[in-house]
């Protein structure tokens, strides 16, 4: 059976997010990008419009190498709903992705952003590695500019 023949004519997000994780799960990565990218172009507005620009990302960066693509998915999940229960680790896995995708400048620029809303953030040290930033003592600033130890 074909997937795409198996998806009504006009899927609601519940079936977009199903044919992803199928796709995911029976290891074909690339077939999840279009019904996430089709959730986030038609039910933007959907209360799982950020699991779905998260999904995407992950799939990006982590099944496909997509690293740019991947940043903007994770950041779409921040713009999306910005104090989520997604939008620390987004936040983080954008920092990754621009790391991966060699634009230091903007890993770093996404990394003072997450030091700044998560100064202690479960994700702060792997961050501050992703970026080169600098590891700052417990008393110093934690604006991503402080001194070294």
């Amino acid at each position: 059976v074909v997937l795409s023949d198996v998806v009504p004519a006009s899927p609601e997000p519940a079936d977009l997010l199903l044919l992803a994780d199928v796709a995911r799960m029976s290891h074909h990565p690339a077939s999840a990008v279009a019904p996430l990218r089709r959730l986030l172009d038609r039910h933007r507005e959907d209360p799982r419009a950020p699991l779905a620009a998260f999904t995407l990302g992950r799939v990006l960066l982590d099944d496909m190498g997509q690293a740019r693509e991947a940043a903007e998915s994770f950041r779409q999940t921040q713009d999306l709903d910005a104090e989520g229960p997604l939008s620390h680790d987004a936040l983080a896995r954008e920092v990754e992705a621009w790391s991966r995708a060699g634009d230091l400048a903007r890993a770093r620029e996404r990394a003072r952003e997450y030091i700044h809303r998560y100064p202690s953030g479960r994700r702060l040290s792997a961050v501050r590695r992703m970026a080169e930033l600098p590891t700052t003592s417990p008393t110093a600033a934690s604006d991503g500019t402080a001194q070294t130890e």
